[in-house]
């Protein structure tokens, strides 16, 4: 079995300020922000960003999971106070509220269920998924 080694303190850094600075270009220009001006404004070389985020989908994956999971985790709280049929319009009234809120997410949300992104095709296929059955 290989041995995981943790990420060095240098590299947790700019893997955190990439996030950030992903967050706010796509909150500024969608999607489609350039991957070298999230590097630059990141402080970081290109190559950096690639070493954590081989591909555009990962990381508007990363940049997005933590606001996906906040919506997936609304749904049991939702499907605990109304009925099953009445949860599930509300979980999808609060998911399309979030794809306006927050530019690229819907482009996200898109092909991350349809095959995509595997963290957040499989968090917001979960809550779905609990919605329907319940």
């Amino acid at each position: 079995m290989a041995q995981v080694r943790p990420m060095r303190a240098d590299a947790r850094r700019n893997r955190e300020r990439l996030l950030a600075v992903a967050v706010e270009a796509f909150a500024e220009h969608g999607e489609g922000a350039s991957l070298d001006d999230i590097a630059r404004r990141a402080g970081v070389g290109a190559g950096t960003l690639y070493r954590h985020f081989p591909t555009r989908q990962a990381l508007l994956e990363a940049a997005y999971l933590e606001r996906l999971e906040a919506i997936a985790a609304r749904a049991d709280v939702i499907a605990a106070a109304r009925p099953a049929g009445a949860a599930l319009v509300a979980w999808l009234d609060e998911l399309a509220v979030g794809m306006l809120q927050v530019r690229g997410l819907k482009a996200l949300l898109g092909t991350a269920v349809t095959g995509g992104g595997p963290a957040c095709g499989d968090c917001v296929r979960g809550a779905a998924t609990r919605l329907v059955r319940a």
